[in-house]
């Protein structure tokens, strides 16, 4: 008949038992003069528990168009004859669901649609144009032709950068990618073209790191749960000199949903559990190169509209995880769906809805927003706030900017120049992420290699000679760079090292402090990511005695207290030894630390330790008051000013910072007879001098000069110069 019948249009061939001899059939009907000519489709219908582990491109291969799995409805046939034969007569109209089209709004939220199913919708639209994904102020494009990605650009990562990339591979050295980074900024030209002119790569070698650098990109938007997205149709964006980007699409989409962990999961499958699912015959990405296991394919056979979700996973024979993981993927692909939600067509809306904002306008928005909002500053001291006191604080709301701190005259005798220059920790959202200190001998990179018993002294020297000889090379790339270390070794090293700095305050009698607020941080001050907590806990245990915690927890000790919850994690940095649990339980029974200290079996100052600790950490809190870390000072700051708190031995004050040409709320007249004298520099050059030759010491705040009608005033001036 096929030989025959001029008016066929399409072959169904329905396999009872499927075997090799009904492939090698269908490949000898494909081979007909009048079929190969015509190009007539064939379909295939087969039970796939007959199949074994035969993967789908094998039916490709033997020129089968599209497969049917059995069980099914006559509305999947008709789907899959809809889609090779648009303008047959019969098949849209005789199928009853063939007809069901979902429009998907050319701008909306990744909570409506996962990001999944919007690529491979583009992609089976065969769109030209750009999608926008936004989250915040990052955002990501996806530039399109005629249904394949052409290129991603975005917002500045350095992780997704393409010399990064490049690197991390092995294919160029940090050097060459610092190097090619600074002649890029100077030929204004593109980082690939760039390596390429100076023969680090080949052309092959960019286009295989764009490949890479481009599913990088689009596996991390999977992770994006709270982005709005936009679509632009028409335009281009591809160079006519370089080539598509020939993605495999579905280890894309593998990769992307590995990044859903259980419960997020478990979140988008919560309003379906109770839904039937359908097979669908017309995938809009096929899944050749996902060959199913025979789980996955008798899981796929209950797929027939008469399980719910809940039914499938109890039939499932692979775990909760995979199997979710499974459907949302075949959900992804069109391969199956919701029995509400069985379109048969799914396309792209003409229009975007009416007064909608564009991705563009409401970053510039949210941007404009935090660019005015006041910035805010904070000054003082540590003998008034307590080092630990100040750093949870800064840690637990979240504060971005440069702590400064002044070491009083002492602190660091052992030090050149006595450790008086500034000493900075830089914080983003709360973790210090670099710790800038004067030179300080034993907590040098190589110093600390030597000690962790990585290298010897003499291969120190050696790094220390070449260092000199290579100038533009720092310690850190120069080990890399001589093998001793890897890039893994040099983030552990520069982590510990920031810990170690910080834990040296801890030993500071008292220090002069100012913390300056920033929107945000320059890349280069980002660097680490320090365990506050955990440099907090070990520097109470160190360097905090029982005087010193005393002095802080002494109005508190008959104040009644309330036993608030602790991650187990942060409990460990409380109680690094199991035997010190029972002072956290203790306070099942105990009200006040005065009751803790009476009943614990620990010694005094250990004790002290951790309540302090957990004080800080907000195990345990004061009834009727916030959290401990919570300063009165930081809370009411003066907005775009500055705070000067009390300094020792002078009057509490709160002040706008003097010529920043901004006010604070207004000052009380009371408060206003409480500011200290503000005192110009230049004019106390000679009062000095009569201070020196009065040997009148700095930290002696009661010291009079005996000046006419004067002694309150110098009083105050001795505050100020102290």
């Amino acid at each position: 008949r096929l030989r025959t019948t001029p008016e066929i249009d399409l072959v169904v061939v329905n396999s009872f038992r499927f075997s090799d001899e009904v492939l090698a059939e269908c490949e000898a009907l494909k081979a007909l003069p009048s079929v190969r000519e015509k190009s007539i489709p064939l379909i295939l219908l087969y039970d796939p528990r007959t199949a074994g582990e035969t993967p789908e491109f094998t039916f490709h291969a033997r020129g089968i168009d599209r497969v049917i799995h059995k069980p099914f409805k006559m509305a999947d046939l008709g789907a899959v004859i809809a889609d090779l034969h648009p303008d047959m007569p019969n098949a849209a109209r005789e199928m009853p669901d063939s007809g069901r089209v979902r429009k998907i709004p050319l701008a909306g939220s990744l909570g409506e649609i996962t990001f999944g199913e919007l690529l491979t919708i583009c992609i089976h639209q065969k769109l030209t144009g750009t999608v926008t994904v936004a989250q915040g102020e990052a955002f990501k494009k996806i530039h399109f032709e005629a249904g394949q990605i052409s290129s991603i650009s975005s917002s500045f990562i350095e992780a997704e950068a393409l010399g990064t990339l490049l690197t991390e591979k092995g294919k160029i050295t940090p050097q060459l990618n610092k190097l090619s980074l600074k002649k890029m900024k100077e030929r204004q030209c593109r980082q690939g073209e760039m390596l390429i002119e100076m023969g680090c790569i080949t052309p092959h070698e960019l286009y295989e790191g764009l490949l890479y650098q481009a599913k990088v990109k689009l596996v991390s938007l999977f992770t994006w749960e709270s982005a709005d997205y936009e679509i632009e149709k028409g335009g281009t964006s591809q160079p006519t000199d370089f080539p598509l980007l020939d993605l495999d699409l579905i280890l894309i989409l593998k990769e992307g949903l590995q990044t859903y962990t259980l419960k997020r999961l478990q979140r988008y499958f919560a309003k379906h559990y109770q839904k039937r699912l359908r097979l669908l015959s017309s995938p809009r990405i096929p899944l050749e190169k996902y060959p199913l296991t025979r789980p996955e394919k008798i899981l796929l056979s209950y797929v027939n509209g008469e399980h719910t979700v809940s039914e499938l996973l109890t039939l499932s024979e692979i775990d909760l995880e995979k199997t979710l993981r499974l459907i949302l993927l075949l959900i992804v692909v069109g391969r199956v769906a919701f029995e509400d939600r069985a379109y048969t067509h799914i396309v792209l809306a003409e229009e975007k809805p009416p007064k909608e904002v564009s991705l563009a306008s409401r970053r510039q928005s949210s941007r404009a927003d935090r660019e005015a909002a006041p910035l805010r500053s904070w000054k003082g001291t540590l003998r008034r706030t307590p080092y630990p006191h100040l750093l949870v604080h800064l840690h637990f709301t979240k504060q971005t900017g440069a702590l400064r701190l002044f070491p009083s005259e002492g602190s660091e005798r052992g030090l050149p120049g006595g450790g008086t220059e500034e000493w900075t920790i830089y914080f983003q959202n709360g973790m210090p992420v670099k710790v800038v200190f004067p030179y300080i001998p034993e907590l040098t990179l190589l110093n600390l290699l030597v000690k962790q018993g990585k290298i010897d002294e003499a291969t120190a020297d050696l790094v220390r000679e070449q260092i000199e000889h290579f100038t533009n090379y720092q310690v850190g790339e120069m080990l890399i760079a001589m093998g001793y270390i890897t890039y893994t070794d040099l983030s552990n090293l520069l982590t510990y090292q920031g810990e170690q700095k910080m834990l040296r305050v801890f030993r500071w009698p008292d220090a002069a402090f100012e913390f300056q607020a920033y929107q945000t941080l320059p890349d280069h001050a980002i660097e680490v990511e320090c365990d506050l907590l955990n440099v907090v806990a070990r520097g109470i245990r160190t360097y905090w005695n029982a005087e010193r915690i005393e002095r802080v927890l002494s109005p508190y000790l008959d104040h009644p207290l309330r036993k608030r919850g602790l991650a187990p994690r942060v409990i460990a940095k409380v109680l690094p030894d199991p035997s010190h649990l029972p002072i956290f339980h203790a306070f099942n029974r105990a009200t006040t630390f005065t009751e803790v200290l009476q009943s614990a079996h620990t010694s005094h100052e250990v004790t002290l330790q951790i309540l302090y600790t957990l004080l800080l950490f907000d195990g345990i809190r004061l009834k009727g008051k916030e959290a401990f870390y919570h300063l009165q000072e930081i809370e009411t700051p003066l907005e775009g000013g500055e705070i000067a708190w009390e300094e020792a031995g002078g009057p509490e004050s709160t002040a706008v910072e003097s010529g920043s040409g901004r006010e604070g709320p207004p000052v009380a007249e009371e408060a206003k007879r409480e500011l200290p004298l503000v005192v110009d520099p230049d004019a106390l050059v000679g009062l000095t001098e009569t201070l020196e030759e009065a040997e009148v010491e700095a930290t002696d705040t009661s010291s009079h000069i005996a000046l006419p009608n004067e002694e309150e005033d110098i009083r105050i001036i001795q505050a100020e110069l102290k």
